[in-house]
């Protein structure tokens, strides 16, 4: 009983539970109908460990099945210098300090042999000399053992390489010595070798200014590269590459320091520069960072290699049982019954009471009895369970985590081998507590599973493309975040009030209102939250609805409009259309524009262009107009100013704009004015303007017609607007254009009443009220800033989008109510009465902030004439460029209106400010004037005063402070010591600005500060300022200033990804407290005076993100000591489509181990050995992997004692020699990393994408990293490339493409290096455009206003893992604005082979992969021209593409691989088929380089009858490609065929459904046409609907067919017997091997049934011979039988 006992809580400690006695049980999880049914477990389980039938003795031989995968970069080598130069790229700005150290290290050590330097020495000296930058070296020790910079190091070494090989003296040097350091001297371009090299040198001649040339070699170094040395343009570059752990190193590196005055370097890795001449030198790179997925394979249909099938016989199977009593057997010690008999825990509960002299005994006694239950426990952990009884998985699962005392490890375990616990959990009985806590978490429906935040960034774990180094990109860039935060705070605050602080930065904006004291939350528990989710999460908004019915004329309505009768009136049906791709249609204004208009200045409005943008694209946007004109503004405004009691109602006066009745003719003499255009357009609008969209149409027609006559004339009379209306309506078809020009005249004659609606007065009153002004837009009342370029135009607009949205998502918004959604949002606390500049710049990045960031201090400050008495929470700045003329007026204002400020009530209660003055440049503000104002409280505000009055009449400022105004006393209490601080220098600042706690206003020269600047920039910041107070109690008034400003900024910054609003950690502590709580946990580890990062996750244990995120959070908490929380939300409810991983296994490969006790890679212990598992590798975008390495089939990995369980046995190596349960049953599969991703996007200076450009990669030899004499360039896989060999100039075209339509999409491949991205010379694209720099910024294509000459070229450093897309940039040249990159007769490029008939197909698994063959050898045999086949690299095994190869040449084709890297942008899939298929038809146009024009595609599981060339030659009539229409024939079938009704027989409406096992394709056309992007946004559209394409390379082209016309192929080019009858199996030109939907037959046996016979040439099975004898041939030529 004791064994069964310690059997049952190994068995339990695979689930992370750990129970504290003996008589625990899964008893106690399990529901009330399992518990009794499983109540007599413990009998069962003693029975089975009793057992002495001879016949239940005898058991399986396989145990503990082991698959292990692995990522190798192969052409990168690594020495035992590799660490030191990626811990240099780690610190990048901090590597002159990491080197000082490390070469202080190596001579120390100098008595160390290099040779005898091992990897942990060199772990050590890296770690020691980080250790002197930051002791806590943790965050390098994680990068180190990713190998996060190895592409970084891997660059420099290629460029060390390409200047070894183009010196030929130095290959002399390099067979007689190691070498170890090489310089490169510019501008000379000399290589020098080592320490003795360097020091013959003659540096006193060389740094003379002789030798000097002006060059500052910037086009020399690398992006990020840290230079050192000289700041002189003049100095002597020198390039220095080293192996860094080496003395020679140590001693050149002190040696260009001595001459750092006159000379400028860089450092960088020299590495094995020989390594492809001799492997020996390193090793391969071993990397980390990806996922591996084994997915239980359906085998429905028999997709297995026969060759391999009887490996065993069955007598040979029946003799390899083990009898568990036959005492030579030895026994596995392992994994038994999911029993890990390794661990440490069981090792001690076997020891027992008398020590180790019992533990062989028992622990073979354990092995024994486990091994009896081993095959009942494989096949319990290989059921998975109906969809019926896994409904409640994710509780089950989360209750096993929550009651595990190392939840972490059980997160991991039950998350990542949930296909063998699935069976178990199901029985598990919720957790009552677990079932409450995860329904609250759901009523907060914006907290979703699949995040992580890092200090509150948050981290997508649920990405198809997760990217590990992206997750250590942010780390590292908040753990410089925080020791800027505690170096600008923690002179001010306590280490408890820093910690305070980060706690608030991390929860953003739901710090400000969980900061709210509970008289505040008593109050507005209703009101102020309603008003405050209405006013939006950050945006500020202007009232300008009301008051504005007068005044605004709308041109339409989405409610009431005919034009939107179509549209449905419920907006939770458009929330779920748009789910599906379509736009959110809705009869409501949820959205209203206000374009403030001055038609006759300046008729184009921001505001308007972006309406028409969202009308266009379908959106509810109502649009509002205000004609009005500064001018008449001012008047306006200047008239109320002088009214007394002036009726609230009462327009504005204005003039007439006629007298009398004048002809047309007239009018030529009368300048056109806005209030003309005005009546004139009120006319309209009073007719039929709003129907059918004809009021925009006729603004905009307008609008247009104003920029031209503005463009001839520069001016434009009444005359020209009457003529200009008339032919307008006369267009629209509303009238003659004379009747249109009369009534139009007639309007203009009248002079309005004072109660007139809409008039011009009216307008400008509301205008001059609101302070509005023509230019200006808002959106739902959010102003949108005036600048085009501006970086928050996209996001005001996007965010607002995203609000409204989520309103109608969370009910706020309903079909029912509020009536007026416009005037909803118009209400709360963030909802200003009239418009002010700050509210454009505080709605579009949250404000513009500014860093305390000067010395000045306590003594600066003064404080109002009345002070207040609580603790100054708002410190005031006044920063002024005081060289500028007005600039002491500016500050006296703002003094005069500070000092009042608390007199005049002008702050709430709880706001206390207190201000100071400071000098923006040093040069503006003498010493003894910036001296005063550091010590302005010893001045007081009157002496300052009068520091200021005199200044600004131009009086000396040194004679200012004499006795007269400044005391002896107070003068010698006057020093400038922070005067000399850089302060507020930095340029990028307005010359002058008031600061309210770090917010700005910028002054204009001209104005004067006012009341009511200062009253909104407190309103703006009081918010801040109280939480803050309320955060540091008992800090000081800089504090509390310096926290806000360091608050504000950092979430201003743009840099920085804002935390997810909805989930506040504060706000999870509160209202579900870790105690009681069983879905929150939290470590917390102290770290003395050291700010630490926080990590909180928000996981479904049930999901694919969760197998990535567990193994993230064990490393972070266990290795980095980070303080993590992490939140369980498993769904409540689960339906048969939800995509839990029920039948895959997954590692994730990560690690912070330096000296691994194993090589990095996926390792998969104690599977299963009844199913088939398919391997899928899961990495980072940038990752091009292909495997390396793979003895088994990848796609049908078995284990069975018929066909072996390992590498060893499918080879047969070990099945005769040892028996098969002593034998290591291990699977290895590893890939390689053959390139990193460069993508990006492509615009033209318009926005819009060049579809169809043609760009190239190449490496380029440049002078600038190699010496001019050099004629030899390294290859990508390092190759030595003679240039002397090849045509043109040294420029070798690695890779081509073409510019997407789709978002301007481009990729191409390439490994580490300096790459030439460009347009392909002699293409129409070269001849059109010109690259020139620019950015894109929040949704803003930003080009430089200083591009200076047109580039041909845009040089890429691919120098780490992390790439966040290239943009290119081009520029149409002068003469081709309007020309089109194809001619209708144009080719996209010529066709180096235009004989060759290209064919292309895909395969995956050993099975598909020799049908390709015989496809490939029958394609071959009846084609009659030259065949090159372009297969698919992606799912081919290495042995497959090796011997294609060898096959290919001895039959008379070609082979070439090609790949491609699906876009994170377009949805994904996570089946293996179904990628295959999206590969097979998504890509077509960017698969293949350019000069291929033509292609047709061929199953790999047909056999050829005809000739190839004849489809070749085919015309398709001008379609870009053609396929065969299914067949009809076999009335068997028809059933099957869902075509010929419902929903496809409506949509193709007689068109045919056709096969995709073979197609052709027109490149030239397909590219030209933009088929490629036409399909991608089709299947973008409907794969939202996880139902839609089931067969997805078949369905897209067929529901294409109305967009993308199919030629359809005469039908004997592609025969199946599923669908085709026998009788016309003779005239078939292919044979294809489709499956039968009403058998499932093998499909070999299918192979060799169909594809036989008289109709044959060939037998398949004499096909496949051949095949065979080729590879076979090949075998024997690779030595490899």
């Amino acid at each position: 009983m004791r064994l069964q006992g310690l059997a049952l809580i190994a068995a339990s400690t695979l689930l992370g539970c750990h129970f504290s006695s003996a008589s625990s049980s899964w008893s106690s999880w399990l529901s009330n109908d399992d518990a009794a049914q499983d109540s007599s477990e413990p009998s069962k389980v003693t029975k089975a460990s009793s057992m002495d039938d001879n016949s239940q003795t005898l058991v399986s031989p396989l145990v503990n099945r082991q698959i292990s995968a692995q990522v190798v970069a192969r052409s990168w080598p690594t020495t035992v210098h590799n660490v030191y130069c990626e811990a240099m790229a780690y610190f990048a700005s901090q590597s002159n300090e990491f080197l000082d150290a490390l070469a202080s290290i190596i001579l120390q050590e100098e008595k160390l042999h290099e040779d005898e330097v091992q990897q942990e020495t060199a772990n050590k000296r890296a770690l020691s000399a980080a250790a002197s930058i930051n002791p806590d070296t943790s965050l390098l020790e994680f990068h180190l053992a990713m190998r996060a910079s190895s592409p970084k190091c891997e660059l420099h070494r290629g460029l060390a390489r390409q200047t070894f090989l183009q010196q030929s003296d130095l290959l002399a040097v390099q067979n007689e010595t190691v070498m170890n350091a090489m310089a490169v001297l510019y501008p000379m371009e000399q290589v020098v070798i080592g320490m003795e090299g360097l020091q013959s040198l003659d540096w006193e001649k060389l740094t003379s200014s002789d030798m000097a040339i002006n060059n500052t070699y910037t086009d020399l170094i690398l992006p990020g590269e840290r230079l050192q040395g000289s700041n002189e343009t003049s100095a002597i570059f020198v390039v220095l590459y080293a192996n860094l752990g080496t003395v020679d190193f140590a001693r050149v590196y002190n040696l260009l320091t001595q001459q750092s005055a006159n000379i400028k370097f860089v450092i960088r890795h020299l590495g094995a520069v020989t390594y492809e001449e001799d492997a020996s030198l390193a090793k391969p790179t071993v990397l980390q960072g990806y996922g591996v997925r084994l997915d239980i394979r359906n085998v429905e249909y028999k997709v297995f290699d026969d060759r391999r099938t009887n490996a065993m016989g069955d007598e040979q199977a029946s003799s390899s049982m083990v009898n568990v009593t036959d005492p030579t057997i030895k026994l596995p010690n392992e994994f038994l019954a999911g029993v890990n008999l390794t661990a440490p825990l069981l090792n001690r509960m076997l020891r027992g009471e008398n020590g180790g002299d019992e533990l062989t005994t028992r622990r073979q006694e354990l092995a024994s009895k486990l091994w009896q239950l081993h095959d009942e426990r494989q096949l319990q952990s290989q059921i998975i369970p109906p969809v019926w009884q896994r409904r409640q998985l994710p509780l089950q699962m989360t209750t096993v985590i929550a009651a595990s005392s190392d939840p972490l490890r059980t997160l991991e375990d039950v998350s990542q081998n949930l296909p063998s616990l699935a069976s178990t959990l199901v029985h598990v009985k919720i957790n009552e507590t677990v079932l409450e806590m995860a329904t609250k978490l759901h009523d907060a429906s914006a907290i979703q599973a699949g995040k992580f935040y890092i200090n509150g960034r948050a981290i997508r774990f649920d990405r198809p493309s997760f990217n590990v180094f992206e997750l250590m990109d942010v780390m590292k860039e908040e753990h410089a975040a925080l020791t800027d935060l505690q170096e600008q705070l923690g002179p001010y605050l306590t280490m408890e009030q820093l910690r305070a602080v980060q706690e608030a930065w991390i929860m953003g904006d739901e710090f400000m209102r969980s900061s709210k004291t509970s008289d505040e939350a008593a109050t507005s528990a209703e009101a102020n939250e309603a008003k405050d989710t209405t006013a939006g999460e950050k945006g500020y908004r202007v009232d300008v609805a009301r008051g504005g019915k007068q005044a605004i004329l709308y041109l339409n309505d989405v409610e009431k409009d005919r034009m939107f009768m179509q549209w449905p009136r419920s907006v939770k049906k458009m929330l779920m259309n748009m789910q599906y791709g379509y736009p959110p249609m809705v009869r409501r204004n949820l959205f209203t524009m206000l374009a403030v208009i001055d038609p006759i200045k300046s008729p184009e409005n921001i505001g308007l262009e972006v309406a028409m943008q969202l009308m266009q694209s379908q959106f509810p946007i109502r649009i509002g107009s205000l004609f009005v004109s500064d001018e008449d503004i001012r008047a306006c405004s200047q008239w109320l100013g002088l009214q007394v009691n002036v009726d609230d109602a009462a327009p504005c006066p204005t003039q007439d704009i006629v007298s009398g009745k004048p002809s047309l003719d007239a009018l030529k003499s009368i300048k056109a004015s806005t209030h003309a255009f005005h009546r004139i357009f009120h006319s309209f609008l009073k007719g039929n303007g709003k129907e059918s969209g004809a009021a925009l149409a006729y603004l905009e027609y307008f609008a247009s017609q104003l920029r031209e006559h503005s463009e001839l004339r520069g001016h434009m009379s009444l005359y020209d607007l009457v003529v200009i209306h008339g032919n307008l309506i006369e267009g629209l078809g509303i009238k003659e254009s004379a009747d249109a020009q009369e009534a139009a005249m007639f309007g203009l004659s009248q002079t309005p009443s004072a109660d007139d609606e809409l008039s011009y007065g009216h307008a400008l009153r509301f205008a001059a009220e609101k302070r509005l002004s023509a230019g200006m837009s808002f959106l739902n009342g959010r102003p949108l800033p005036l600048n085009r370029e501006s970086d928050g135009l996209r996001k005001v607009v996007n965010d607002e989008q995203r609000y409204v949205f989520n309103l109608i998502a969370t009910g706020e918004i309903t079909d029912t109510g509020p009536k007026s959604v416009y005037g909803h949002l118009l209400s709360g606390d963030k909802v200003f009465g009239r418009f002010h500049p700050l509210l454009v710049d505080a709605d579009e990045n949250g404000g513009s902030f500014v860093k305390h960031d000067h010395l000045f201090a306590q003594a600066s400050l003064l404080s109002p004439q009345s002070p207040s008495t609580p603790q100054p929470n708002v410190i005031i700045e006044g920063v002024f460029d005081f060289s500028v003329d007005g600039a002491f007026k500016q500050a006296l204002a703002l003094l005069d209106v500070l000092d009042a400020f608390e007199s005049s009530n002008a702050t709430p209660d709880d706001i206390s400010i207190q201000f100071r003055f400071i000098p923006k440049m040093r040069h503006g503000a003498s010493g003894a004037l910036c001296s005063a104002l550091l010590h302005a409280s010893l001045l007081g505000t009157a002496k300052l005063r009068s520091i200021f009055s005199n200044a600004s009449s131009g009086a000396a400022i040194d004679n200012l402070l004499d006795g007269s105004v400044v005391s002896d006393k107070i003068k010698k209490n006057l020093t400038s010591a922070a005067c000399l601080s850089d302060g507020y220098q930095d340029p990028s600042l307005p010359p002058s600005f008031i600061s309210v706690n770090g917010r700005i206003y910028a002054l204009d020269p001209k104005t004067q500060p006012t009341r009511d600047d200062l009253e909104l920039l407190l309103r703006l910041e009081s918010a801040r300022a109280r939480a803050v107070s309320r955060l540091l109690e008992d800090a000081s008034a800089d504090g509390i200033a310096r926290t806000a400003s360091f608050l504000a900024y950092a979430e201003s910054n743009i840099a920085r990804v804002h935390v997810d609003k909805a989930l506040s950690l504060t706000k999870l502590g509160d209202r579900w407290a870790a105690d009681g709580n069983p879905l929150r946990m939290a470590w917390s580890i102290a770290d003395g005076d050291t700010l630490k990062l926080h990590g909180c996750a928000v996981v479904d244990p049930a999901t694919i993100s969760a197998q990535r995120l567990s193994t993230i959070l064990r490393l972070l908490h266990e290795h980095m000591r980070m303080d993590l929380i992490v939140v369980m939300r498993p769904e409540l409810v689960i339906d048969g489509d939800s995509k839990i991983p029920v039948s895959s296994y997954y590692r994730f490969v990560v690690s912070a181990d330096l000296v691994p006790k194993m090589s990095p890679g996926a390792h998969f212990h104690n599977l299963p050995t009844n199913h088939v598992l398919t391997l899928q590798i899961d990495v980072a975008e940038p990752w091009n992997v292909q495997q390396s390495f793979a003895v088994q089939d990848s796609d049908n990995l078995r284990c069975d004692v018929y066909s072996g369980c390992s590498d060893e046995t499918y080879t047969g190596k070990d099945s005769m020699t040892i028996p098969l349960y002593e034998q290591k049953l291990i699977t290895k599969v590893e890939y390689d990393l053959k390139s990193l991703l460069i993508f990006g996007q492509c615009f033209e200076t318009s926005g819009s994408p060049p579809s169809g450009l043609q760009l190239t990669l190449s490496r380029q030899l440049s002078n600038r990293y190699a010496t001019s004499s050099a004629s030899k360039e390294v290859g990508l896989d390092g190759t030595i490339i003679d240039h002397r060999n090849l045509y043109g100039p040294s420029h070798h075209v690695h890779s081509d493409t073409i510019v997407m339509l789709n978002a301007g999409y481009w990729q191409m491949q390439a490994g580490p290096g300096l790459w030439d991205l460009a347009m392909a010379s002699g293409t129409k694209g070269a001849t059109i455009f010109d690259i020139i720099p620019g950015e894109y910024r929040r949704g803003r294509l930003i080009t430089s206003s200083e591009s200076g000459e047109d580039q041909k070229i845009k040089t890429i450093a691919l120098q780490d893992f992390v790439n966040k897309g290239e943009l290119l940039i081009v520029k149409r040249r002068p003469g081709y604005e309007r020309e089109s990159l194809f001619e209708d007769k144009e080719e996209l490029s010529g066709d180096d082979n235009a004989d060759v008939i290209n064919v292309f197909s895909l395969a995956t698994g050993h099975l598909y992969e020799r049908f390709l063959k015989i496809m490939m050898l029958s394609v071959t045999k009846r084609t009659s021209a030259k065949v090159k086949f372009w297969l698919f690299e992606n799912f081919l095994s290495p042995s497959f593409k090796e011997s294609a190869r060898h096959m290919a040449a001895a039959i008379g084709s070609e082979v070439e691989f090609v790949t491609y890297k699906w876009p994170e942008w377009l949805r994904g899939q996570s089946e293996k088929q179904r990628i295959i298929w999206g590969y097979k038809i998504l890509f077509l146009d960017v698969l293949f380089p350019l000069n291929v024009k033509k292609i047709i595609y061929v199953d790999a599981d047909q056999v050829l009858r005809g000739d190839l060339k004849e489809l070749w030659d085919m015309n398709l009539e001008g379609k870009p490609y053609g396929y065969t229409p299914f067949c009809t024939s076999r009335e068997t079938t028809l059933g099957y065929q869902f075509w010929r009704e419902g929903f496809w027989k409506q949509h193709l409406r007689g068109k045919p459904y056709h096969i995709s096992a073979l197609y052709v394709v027109d490149l030239d056309r397909f590219r030209k046409t933009n088929v490629g992007d036409t399909l991608r946004a089709i299947y973008q559209q409907l794969s939202a609907d996880p139902h839609s394409l089931s067969n997805l390379d078949q369905d897209l082209p067929n529901y294409a067919q109305n967009q993308v016309p199919i030629f359809s192929l005469p039908q004997e080019w592609l025969w199946c017997e599923s669908w085709c009858s026998d009788d016309t199996k003779a005239a078939s030109k292919t044979i294809d091997l489709c499956n039968n939907p009403l058998h499932k037959e093998p499909k070999v046996d299918m192979a060799k049934r169909v594809i036989s016979g008289s109709l044959f040439n060939e037998s398949w099975v004499e096909l496949d011979a051949e095949v065979d004898s080729y590879e076979q041939a090949y075998k024997q030529a690779s030595s490899l039988i």
